[in-house]
This record gives C-alpha cells, sequence and structure tokens, in this order.
C-alpha cells in the first residue's frame, strides 16, 4: 500500500458514522466491488454448474427404495456408482471454494477497501496481485481459526456430556441446567468470533502470519467487543434483508424463464442466484475493514503520518 494523500486524516467514528461510511464507501466503488468478488465466483460457479450436469443423474427412484430398505445387490451397486463421484465432487469444489475462491476474495476486497478508504488509487489487477501473496498465510489462518473451533466444541462437547450425566437424575433442575449450559456455549462462541473477527483485516493490512494476526485481532477489541458486535449484526441484518429481496426478485426472473424446471429458468435463476451473492457478500467484510482502522484510531491513536510510516515499511 501507498502513504495516503496530503491532507488525509484518521479520526474516530461514532457508531452510526462507522455504518454510514460502510454503506457509502460500498456503494462509490460498487462497481469495483463487484467485480473483484465476481471475477472468481462467476468462473467457480459456472465450472460447478458444468461438472455437476456432466454427472449421472440421481436415481430418485431407487434412493426412496432405499430409504425403505428395499432394493437389491445390484440396485444399491447403482446407488454407491452416484453417490461416491457426486460426495467426492462436493467436497473438491468445498475445498477449492474454501482455500483458493474464498482466501483471495476476502484478501482483494480487503485491499480495496483499506485503499478507499484510505484515499488511494487501487484496481482489479493490483487487488489480485496483492492477494496472491498474502495467500498462503490466508490459508494457514483459515486452518488455525477452524482447528481453533474444532477443539473447543470437543472440549465443550465433553462438557456438556459430563454435565448431563452428572445432572440427569435432577429433572426439571437438570433440564433447565442443561439450557442453560448450551445458552453459555453459544455465548461463548459468538464471543470468540467477535474477538477474532479483525484476523482477516489484521493479516492483511499489517502482512501478519496466521498465529499474531489471532492475537492481533483478540487485543484490538479488548473492551470493545460490544461495539464490534453492534455494527456486525446490524450489517448482518442488513445482508439478509437485501439477499431476501434479491431472492425474490431471482424467483421471479426464473419464474419469467419457465421455472426451474425450465433450462431457460434453470440458467436465469442461477445466474440470478450468483449476482445476488455477489452483491451482499462483500457488506461485512467492508464492515470488518473500517472497524479495524477505527479500533487501531481509538486505541493506538493511529493518525495519518503514523499510518504513513507504517504503510511504508
Amino acid at each position: 500500500m501507498n502513504p495516503p494523500p496530503p491532507g488525509f486524516q484518521l479520526k474516530p467514528l461514532r457508531l452510526s458514522d462507522l455504518l454510514d461510511t460502510v454503506f457509502g464507501l460500498y456503494a462509490r466503488n460498487l462497481l469495483l466491488v463487484v467485480l473483484v468478488v465476481g471475477v472468481l465466483q462467476v468462473p467457480f460457479q459456472l465450472l460447478s454448474d458444468l461438472i455437476r450436469l456432466a454427472l449421472p443423474k440421481a436415481p430418485t427412484a431407487l434412493l426412496k427404495r432405499a430409504a425403505r430398505h428395499h432394493l437389491l445387490a445390484v440396485q444399491w451397486h447403482a446407488v454407491v456408482s452416484w453417490i461416491v463421484p457426486e460426495l467426492g465432487i462436493s467436497l473438491l469444489l468445498l475445498l477449492v471454494g474454501l482455500l483458493v475462491v474464498f482466501p483471495l476474495q476476502e484478501a482483494a476486497l480487503t485491499k480495496v477497501v483499506a485503499d478507499r478508504h484510505l484515499d488511494q488509487s487501487t484496481s482489479l489487477g493490483s487487488a489480485y496481485r496483492f492477494a496472491l501473496g498474502r495467500w498462503p498465510s490466508l490459508i494457514g489462518l483459515i486452518v488455525l481459526v477452524s482447528a481453533l473451533y474444532v477443539v473447543a466444541l470437543l472440549v465443550l462437547a465433553v462438557v456438556a456430556v459430563l454435565l448431563h450425566a452428572a445432572l440427569g437424575t435432577l429433572g426439571t433442575l437438570g433440564s433447565l441446567l442443561d439450557f442453560l449450559l448450551v445458552l453459555a456455549a453459544v455465548v461463548t462462541a459468538v464471543g470468540v468470533s467477535i474477538r477474532l473477527s479483525l484476523s482477516v483485516p489484521v493479516l492483511v493490512i499489517e502482512r501478519s502470519s496466521p498465529w499474531p494476526a489471532v492475537q492481533r485481532s483478540w487485543e484490538l477489541t479488548r473492551g470493545g467487543a460490544w461495539r464490534a458486535f453492534g455494527v456486525i449484526l446490524v450489517l448482518f441484518v442488513v445482508e439478509i434483508i437485501a439477499g431476501l429481496i434479491l431472492d425474490l426478485l431471482v424467483a421471479l426472473l426464473g419464474s419469467l424463464g419457465g421455472g426451474t424446471g425450465h433450462p431457460l429458468g434453470a440458467v436465469l435463476f442461477d445466474l440470478g442466484s450468483v449476482i445476488s451473492s455477489i452483491l451482499v457478500a462483500p457488506i461485512i467484510l467492508v464492515g470488518l475493514v473500517l472497524l479495524y482502522f477505527d479500533f487501531r484510531v481509538r486505541k493506538e491513536e493511529f493518525t495519518s503520518d503514523q499510518l504513513s510510516a507504517h504503510l511504508a515499511s
């Protein structure tokens, strides 16, 4: 990143100002944001659709009979011959999306949002060149955070089983304590997610490695988790509402083409779904990048001069 232009100043933002900045930046840079997300999402979706079209059709009648356990050995072989490649392709597409499409999109979009917030010029090409440099670290961050959640879930599961066994004889009181345990687990999971929400902006903007990025996000949000939760919650609600509206428009578009049962309707529905996803997906990440800068200004009194020195290094 280049230093911000002369006269640029960072300042702490109130919650309403921060949200206005999120939507204003998104609206002003809509085309670039859409291109950053769509340049990988559209080809990936088209490739996924083509691969699935090439797969054998699901043996619907056999699957219905399988539910009643009325299949012969040959029929079971037909079901297995369909389901194995189906699961294999689904797993492969999931891995490609999780380890290639998703991290590159996040890094490129973070770069674009940071540049535009700092009033710097940027482009699709420069964003993805930068993203490729951060790609291995982002994969490491995804693996690290996933591992942390898996370990936490296993610990909570063991604790829940032990407590349930101990409290199972308490009747109604035991059921109430089970409910409170589940509620505590949900609250803890949300709280940890909020504290780790700045990991990607830290890793991309500060060129950090995975574990220091997690630690840095935890430290930045210390004492400000409720503020981060409020911003993310509002953006999540906006994303849900915008997604529902766009999904209704997509359904209307698909029905005009004859519905999903008609080839034209199916194509229009898939195309509309991809466009809807591209428009809605960036909202929360834009907010997280701006929230990262806001926390740095508030907690570290980060000034434009410090930013220039930081970016130059």
